[in-house]
C-alpha cells in the first residue's frame, strides 16, 4: 500500500531567496521536497519556527568518498620531498584496502556529515571501478551503485560522475600497477555509463555526468568519442591544471598548457567543471570565463597537498563563474574552504579583502 505523503510547514522571520533578503517566509515541504515559498506570510499554527536566517544549501561540486577513510594519515612525512606525487602513492596503498561494503560505509557517513555541513548535493568524482585486481566486478557499476545507495541513506543527492580513466601519461602511456582499480577503455566506460544510467533512471534526487580523470590519463580520441555518443546535455568535469608538474608534461607532451589544449582541441562551454585549475596564463583564465566553464575549486584540500593558488582576483574581475569541492574532505567546512580561498589570495597579494565584486562594496 502507497504511503501518504509527509507534509510541514517552516516559518522563519529572515531567509534568502533568489530575488535577496526576505522576512516572515514560510516553507512548505512534501516528503522532503520544498514546494512553495511565501515571503511576507503569517505563521500557521503546526509550522515549526526556524530559528535565525535560513540559507539556501549548496553543491559540493567536488568528492572522492573514499579519500576521507584517509585524512590525516598522509600527515606525518615520510618523504623530505613530500608533495602531491607522494600523497598520490599512499591513496594507491588505500585504494587496494577497499571493497564495495567499506566504500558505502565511507561515503554513507561523509554523506551524513556533509548535509550537517550544509551541502545537499555532491559531485561524486568517481573512479574506484574494479576489484584490487583491477578485474570488473559482475555488476559494472557496482561500486557506484555502493555510492548512490550511501546517499540515498544519508538523503543527499549525488550527481554521479563515473570516470574514464585508462592511461598514466600524456600520450597514451600505460598505466600502473597502483591504478588498476580505474582503468576503464573508452567501450567500458560506455558501458558503465549505460549501466549508471539505467541504475539511476526515475531517481529524481540524483543525476549523472561525465567525467575525464584528466587530460593525461586519456587520450583527444577518448574525450571525443565519448562526448559524440553521450547526451551532450550533461555536465563533464574534468581535473586539470592541478600542479607545475602536469603544466610541465603537456607542454613537453603537446606545446600548450592543459586549459590551452583542451580549449583549443576539444573546446569549453558551460557544460564544463574544470576541477582545480590552479596554474593558468591570462588567456586561459579568459578562456574559461568566456565560454562559462566553471573553475572547480578546492581550497582547503588543495592547499593540503600544496597545490598553489588559484589566480582568484583576475577570475573575479573577468566575471568569472567558481564554485566550491571539499576533494579529499580533510575538511567539510564551507566556511574553512572559502576563507583558505580568500586568504592564499590575501598572502600572494599581501592587500586584504580580494576577492569581491564592484557591487559589493
Amino acid at each position: 500500500m502507497a504511503l501518504s505523503p509527509v507534509t510541514q510547514s517552516y516559518f522563519t522571520e529572515l531567509a534568502w531567496l533568489s530575488s535577496g533578503w526576505a522576512r516572515n517566509v514560510t516553507l512548505e515541504v512534501c516528503d522532503g521536497k520544498i514546494h512553495q515559498v511565501e515571503p511576507n506570510s503569517q505563521r500557521q499554527e503546526g509550522a515549526i519556527c526556524l530559528n535565525g536566517p535560513v540559507l539556501p544549501t549548496i553543491a559540493n561540486l567536488h568528492s572522492h568518498a573514499f579519500q576521507r577513510v584517509m585524512a590525516g594519515m598522509a600527515e606525518v612525512n615520510l618523504n623530505p620531498n613530500d608533495s602531491f606525487w607522494s600523497w598520490r602513492d599512499l591513496m594507491y596503498k588505500v585504494v587496494q584496502k577497499l571493497n564495495p561494503d567499506d566504500a558505502r560505509v565511507i561515503a554513507k557517513k561523509l554523506y551524513i556529515d556533509m548535509l550537517k555541513a550544509g551541502y545537499s548535493q555532491v559531485g561524486e568524482f568517481h573512479y574506484l571501478h574494479h576489484d584490487v585486481g583491477g578485474k570488473a566486478y559482475g555488476q559494472v557499476n557496482e561500486m557506484a551503485q555502493q555510492l548512490i545507495m550511501a546517499g540515498d541513506e544519508a538523503g543527499i543527492g549525488v550527481t554521479m560522475l563515473p570516470v574514464l580513466y585508462s592511461h598514466s601519461g600524456f600520450g597514451g602511456q600505460d598505466p600502473n600497477a597502483g591504478q588498476a582499480r580505474f582503468i576503464n577503455s573508452t567501450d567500458s566506460y560506455l558501458t558503465l555509463h549505460q549501466a549508471c544510467e539505467t541504475m539511476m533512471a526515475g531517481a529524481d534526487r540524483h543525476r549523472l555526468g561525465i567525467c575525464f580523470h584528466s587530460l593525461r590519463a586519456t587520450t583527444q580520441d577518448q574525450i571525443e568519442r565519448v562526448l559524440a555518443t553521450l547526451d551532450c546535455q550533461k555536465v563533464v568535469h574534468i581535473h586539470i591544471a592541478e600542479q607545475q608538474k602536469e603544466v610541465q608534461d603537456c607542454l613537453a607532451w603537446s606545446g600548450q598548457r592543459p586549459v590551452e589544449w583542451l580549449h583549443n582541441h576539444v573546446g569549453l562551454d558551460s557544460r564544463w567543471c574544470l576541477v582545480h585549475a590552479t596554474h593558468l596564463t591570462e588567456e586561459e583564465l579568459k578562456d574559461i570565463a568566456n565560454t562559462g566553464a566553471v573553475a572547480g575549486l578546492c581550497p582547503t584540500t588543495e592547499a593540503n597537498l600544496g597545490d598553489g593558488i588559484f589566480p582568484g582576483v583576475d577570475f573575479e574581475k573577468l566575471g568569472g563563474v567558481w564554485g566550491i569541492g571539499s576533494d579529499s574532505h580533510v575538511s567539510l567546512s564551507l566556511v574553512e574552504e572559502l576563507r583558505t580561498l580568500e586568504y592564499g589570495q590575501r598572502l600572494r597579494d599581501q592587500q586584504r579583502n580580494r576577492l569581491y565584486r564592484a557591487d559589493q562594496t
